[in-house]
């Protein structure tokens, strides 16, 4: 399968620095696990994500880092290199799914 067949699959929360990305990895591990890594790329992306220098990645909110990082360090999920990346309509359209990780991001880009 060529990279233009792949399925997309969107995760998507305020931020892109938490959920969204957790998800991703969490997504990307059970496609590979079940062999179907090969069928899908699934990306996350943020409503109300922010510019350098503040909140581009979780480790930027100390408290919150400090309370995940072991969490997921115990279940194997690295998102120390992740980015905190805007959606947009471009990818919206290309997406064989969307996974708004709670009701209000779901509301919030419905009513927008």
């Amino acid at each position: 399968m060529t990279a233009t067949e792949l399925k997309i699959i969107l995760a998507v929360c305020s931020g892109n620095i938490h959920r969204s990305v957790i998800a991703e990895r969490c997504i990307n591990r059970v496609l590979k696990k079940n062999g179907m890594d090969g069928e899908f790329v699934v990306v996350s992306r943020g409503l109300q994500t922010t510019s350098p220098p503040v909140g581009k990645n979780l480790r930027d909110y100390e408290a919150e880092w400090l309370a995940s990082s072991p969490v997921l360090q115990e279940i194997g999920i690295d998102i120390s290199d992740a980015k905190s990346t805007p959606v947009d309509i471009s990818i919206v359209e290309k997406a064989s799914l969307i996974i708004a990780m709670d009701r209000g991001v779901l509301i919030d880009k419905v009513n927008s």
